[in-house]
């Protein structure tokens, strides 16, 4: 399913509105990052988090494919001002990726609990039947945008909502309990190598940027 969304995509003209490759890494590696988190909060349905991950931002490829004009005038807004990337869409659209992703996933007829992750994925806290899915998507797209940013990938902070805590295990040491599961990630990345080969065509130039 993953694949066939992300093939769908891929191919499509986003009018230089957004980076296919960059994003399609992202949203790979925050399926990963997802399922891993997965196993160590014991969310037993993996496949699920999986997809919830790779499908978090749908909604932003979809807006840059449909709605070109009004995508560029949410990227001026964010660079100009500087704010969030989300507080943008709202200000622009009145509404954000993750609205738009949970309407585009819901006329799919995708499973109830991953739309819902998908729409809240900011926001877990807002999720009223998928919190723990919400949580994972968003704990997973934070660990994802700070590794970017650690190997100098990106530079907008991302910012962890501490109500995903009300559904996962509190930790004593968040710092460390987070620099833990990104050398995780990264070993995990290691091994989802030729699923990265794959969904970019399997071919070398492609793979590297995986």
């Amino acid at each position: 399913l993953s694949s066939s969304v992300i093939k769908l995509f891929k191919s499509n003209e986003t009018k230089g509105l957004l980076d296919p490759v960059q994003f399609w890494d992202h949203s790979l590696k925050c399926g990963v990052a997802c399922k891993m988190l997965a196993s160590n909060y014991k969310y037993f349905v993996a496949g699920e988090a999986f997809t919830a991950g790779i499908l978090h931002d749908i909604g932003r490829v979809a807006l840059a494919h449909y709605a070109g004009s009004s995508y560029g005038l949410v990227l001026e807004h964010h660079q100009k001002k500087g704010c969030r990337f989300i507080d943008s869409e709202m200000e622009i659209l009145g509404f954000t990726h993750a609205d738009f992703g949970g309407y585009l996933l819901k006329k799919w007829n995708l499973p109830p609990l991953i739309t819902e992750a998908v729409m809240h994925h900011h926001h877990p806290g807002l999720a009223e039947n998928a919190r723990d899915l919400a949580a994972l998507v968003h704990f997973a797209d934070h660990l994802c945008h700070l590794d970017a940013s650690k190997k100098g990938l990106e530079s907008e902070k991302s910012v962890l909502d501490e109500q995903i805590w009300d559904v996962l295990e509190r930790t004593e040491d968040e710092e460390k309990t987070i620099a833990s599961l990104l050398i995780a990630l990264n070993q995990d990345l290691e091994k989802s190598e030729s699923f990265f080969k794959i969904l970019h065509g399997d071919d070398e130039t492609s793979a590297s940027h995986a």
